[in-house]
């Protein structure tokens, strides 16, 4: 009986060390992982602030508009040219 509980213990020795090395390659793996998060965050946080200009509401301009203030305005300034003919070009 001895040597069945043995076998046993020595069994489930075997398999609790396969887990606990299967937990420190896990580990690793997501301190890796973690890491790389991190320095994509801190790339993208850099970006962020370094671009930040570009994300930045517009100013309105004062004053100056480039629109008529009315239809009237715009005939008023038209001006007509002829078009010359060939004895002018000439």
């Amino acid at each position: 009986m001895a040597s069945k509980h043995e076998d046993e213990a020595t069994r489930l020795r075997t398999q609790l060390q396969r887990k606990n090395d299967e937990v420190k390659q896990l580990l690793t793996a997501l301190k890796e992982k973690d890491s790389l998060i991190s320095e994509l965050t801190s790339t993208v946080e850099l970006l962020r602030v370094g671009l930040g200009h570009l994300h930045r509401p517009r100013m309105r301009g004062i004053g100056i508009s480039a629109e008529p203030a009315s239809i009237s305005d715009i005939d008023a300034k038209l001006v007509c040219h002829t078009k010359p003919t060939r004895s002018e070009l000439n």
